[in-house]
C-alpha cells in the first residue's frame, strides 16, 4: 500500500491479527474506506485527524481509536511533520 505520502508496512499477521505500520507524510490522507473486520489504530507520532462514520477525533502520541468493521473512515496527518500509526485489524 504506497500512496502519494503514504507507506504502510504490514510486518506481522497470524490468523487472529494483522498489524500495519503507516507513515503519513504532512497534511496527507488516508482517503475514506470500509474494512470487512474490527480495526484499531494507535498513534506512535504526529497528529492525525480520524473521521468514523460521522465522527471526527484529533488523535496525538499514545492515543488509539476503534474502527468498527464495515464504517467508513480515514486518516489525515494534520501536522508539518510525519505522523507514523499503527493500525491492527482483527481478524478472528
Amino acid at each position: 500500500m504506497d500512496k502519494e505520502g503514504i507507506i504502510g508496512t504490514r510486518f506481522f499477521e497470524n490468523k487472529k491479527i494483522q498489524i500495519v505500520h503507516i507513515s503519513l507524510a504532512p497534511f496527507s490522507e488516508l482517503k475514506a474506506h470500509k474494512s470487512d473486520v474490527d480495526a484499531l489504530l494507535y498513534v506512535l507520532s504526529g497528529t492525525v485527524e480520524v473521521e468514523i462514520g460521522n465522527e471526527v477525533l484529533k488523535l496525538e502520541k499514545d492515543e488509539l481509536v476503534e474502527f468498527p468493521k464495515d464504517v467508513l473512515h480515514s486518516v489525515k496527518n494534520i501536522g508539518e511533520k510525519e505522523a507514523k500509526v499503527l493500525v491492527m485489524k482483527i481478524l478472528g
